[in-house]
């Protein structure tokens, strides 16, 4: 018996979850979008906030969900 092969919908496949890390070096924020660039923030505050975030690398722009203490806007590392 032969079974099917189904198409997997790519829609909201670029979020990711909140659960990826971050680093603070010298009072920024330092996150990887999904596909690997780096894009910075300053950081405001400890406190934490949930952020849909958009990569600052102009050919990428990839989207995605990450808690993270308080920042500014993103830029490209």
């Amino acid at each position: 018996m032969k079974q099917k092969k189904r198409k997997v919908s790519q829609r909201g496949k670029s979020r990711t979850s909140s659960k990826q890390t971050y680093e603070i070096i010298a009072g920024n924020v330092i996150v990887t979008c999904p596909l690997g660039h780096k894009n910075q923030a300053q950081k405001v505050s400890e406190r934490q906030i949930a952020y849909d975030l958009v990569c600052a690398n102009p050919s990428c722009k990839a989207p995605w969900s990450q808690t993270l203490p308080q920042i500014t806007g993103l830029e490209e590392v």
